[in-house]
């Protein structure tokens, strides 16, 4: 089904597009229903059919439990008022050896905690082959997992974070994207969108009589790309956040590091709002509010510290 659907998408598809649209889904079903009456019936046919497929084929919503009152109360303030290490503001020279510091512990507990979580789960292994760069030149700061299940870490990401903690946190997060498959479900989620866009964009085109169908098409391809790819990404880093406070904890780690690193990149993407900070804080920009991410990492500290299994946690 992947194949077939990136495939399709690449037939339809003549640009990529460059800005994520913080658009939801359903909000955008919403909006061709309260249309379709204006498309003739072949051009319905297009539109239903497309919905189908942003609704239908897109990867499974996640189950995951919401926190308490308490703990988004909590988490705000937290956000607010919490005293976090000064950053360590080291040298490039500093920042492999600070990786490399934590890397091996909280890899190995990755990779434990998803033999844990499923012992049939083949991604299991690519945990242990992931090969873990650092940009020690760039000074973004942000993280990432790529489609080869690789991870990347920028030099500005290390040097602004305060303590190894904070570090583990960051790597176990993104050790938990390659576990659940996340950039994987993504790709597949924007092919669909563009799969869908494209569909769309031809039928506006068939009611339209345009002269300029292509560029219709092609913007109808990016827009549902766009779309596609942001289907239930915030959901996906709750998981991966959840997922690392047990990664911290059987690596040993303060659990409380996720929740710190979260605090002080929220902090930091306040200052660069306000133009007090230079740097560009990359790993808060498509990933759900703050207050929302912290409610839900301090749900998954106090059940790792009640001893509450990762599956209860997290339901597919």
């Amino acid at each position: 089904m992947e194949d077939c659907v990136v495939g399709c998408c690449l037939i339809f598809c003549s640009q990529r597009t460059t800005t994520p649209l913080h658009v939801q889904s359903s909000d955008f079903v919403i909006y061709m229903l309260s249309h379709l009456q204006y498309f003739r019936p072949a051009g319905r046919s297009l539109v239903l059919i497309a919905l189908f497929l942003l609704n239908g084929c897109a990867t499974p919503v996640l189950d995951i439990q919401n926190p308490t009152a308490r703990q988004y109360t909590v988490g705000q303030n937290v956000l607010k008022y919490s005293y976090i290490e000064p950053s360590r503001d080291g040298s490039r020279g500093e920042m492999l050896p600070t990786v490399n510091r934590v890397l091996y512990r909280v890899r190995n507990s990755a990779l434990k905690v998803c033999k844990r979580l499923n012992p049939q789960n083949v991604r299991c292994g690519l945990i242990h082959t992931a090969g873990v760069t650092v940009d020690i030149n760039d000074d973004d700061i942000n993280a990432f997992a790529d489609r080869n299940n690789n991870i990347g870490i920028h030099g500005g990401l290390v040097t602004n974070m305060g303590t190894d903690d904070e570090i583990a946190a960051i790597l176990a997060h993104e050790y938990a994207h390659v576990m659940h498959g996340h950039v994987r479900k993504r790709t597949v989620n924007t092919a669909i969108g563009m799969l869908v866009g494209a569909t769309l964009g031809t039928a506006f085109e068939s009611q339209l009589n345009t002269r300029d169908s292509g560029r219709m098409i092609a913007d109808w391809t990016n827009y549902g790309g766009a779309i596609g790819g942001t289907v239930y990404s915030p959901l996906m880093e709750i998981e991966a956040d959840g997922t690392a406070v047990y990664i911290l904890r059987d690596a040993g780690f303060k659990v409380s590091g996720m929740k710190d690193a979260i605090i002080r990149l929220s902090r930091l993407k306040a200052k660069q709002k306000r133009g007090t900070f230079t740097g560009q804080v990359g790993f808060l920009e498509t990933h759900p509010s703050d207050d929302q991410r912290v409610a839900h990492i301090i749900s998954a500290i106090e059940d790792a510290s009640s001893g509450v299994p990762l599956a209860d946690f997290r339901r597919e």
